[in-house]
């Protein structure tokens, strides 16, 4: 009898919880100690006054109880700054880039030049058909079928060689395009306030997986590989490798 008097209200019911919100940019990590989410809401004061907290209460887990939203995402901010690439990894990262890139070009480059020849021979060969036609040592069965043959492997050639087609463009304004949101990880990611999915977006770049909070900073090791350099910082688990020619000890 509830049910009926309430319309629409089932329906309504089985709607999926959307977990992310515009002022709780940060719902959703995990408390480090029992890997409980941690959530965000904001509790009335006696005056009317809104105070968001991020929080959680996991019965038994006394890190992560109440933390301030301003207090919460300045610890965020912080740590955003703290595996922020320093600027000579940011050069021996560029250089690589640039060297690999140059290399697959050259590859591919080649590897285009040599179907054209290809293309070329091919062609040549559909010259011939038709000549052998006209000097009637073909009949016109003959002459469509070899046709249709050379047509066809010249048309297969000529999509595999627009597939491996590359744009040239100046890779050095392409990585600093992209290290301009990299050298600024906080600064980006307080400016994107304002566009929360692309926010979201930002932080699911820089970490593929959840990151977690110990009561007074985060951390995690599932970072991208560019923000994993600080953390490494030269040691023998880095993977960066230093091309020849390069100084390892660029300054800042």
């Amino acid at each position: 009898m509830w049910w009926k008097c309430q319309p629409g209200l089932r329906r309504k019911a089985n709607l999926t919880r959307n977990i992310s919100n515009d002022d709780f940019p940060l719902r959703g990590t995990e408390c480090l100690a029992c890997t409980h989410k941690i959530t965000g809401s904001a509790s009335t004061g006696r005056k009317g006054i809104k105070y968001p907290y991020y929080h959680h209460y996991k019965k038994g887990c006394t890190v992560v109880k109440s933390v301030p939203k301003e207090t919460f995402e300045q610890n965020f901010v912080e740590y955003l700054q703290e595996i922020t690439p320093k600027a000579r990894y940011e050069k021996i990262l560029k250089a690589i880039a640039v060297d690999i890139w140059q290399s697959n070009y050259k590859k591919l480059d080649s590897e285009n030049a040599l179907m054209r020849k290809e293309i070329e021979k091919l062609e040549i060969e559909r010259q011939r058909v038709f000549d052998l036609h006209r000097s009637g040592k073909y009949s016109d069965n003959e002459f469509l079928e070899q046709k249709n043959i050379i047509n066809a492997v010249v048309q297969q050639k000529k999509l595999m060689l627009e597939e491996k087609r590359v744009e040239e463009f100046d890779m050095d304004v392409a990585l600093d395009y992209c290290f301009r949101f990299v050298r600024h990880t906080a600064e980006t990611w307080l400016k994107l306030e304002k566009l929360p999915s692309h926010r979201a977006r930002f932080q699911k770049k820089i970490f593929p997986e959840k990151i977690n909070f110990n009561g007074k900073k985060f951390g995690t090791t599932k970072m991208s590989m560019v923000y994993k350099l600080n953390k490494e910082n030269g040691s023998n688990k880095s993977q960066l490798v230093t091309l020849p020619g390069l100084e390892p000890g660029l300054t800042p």
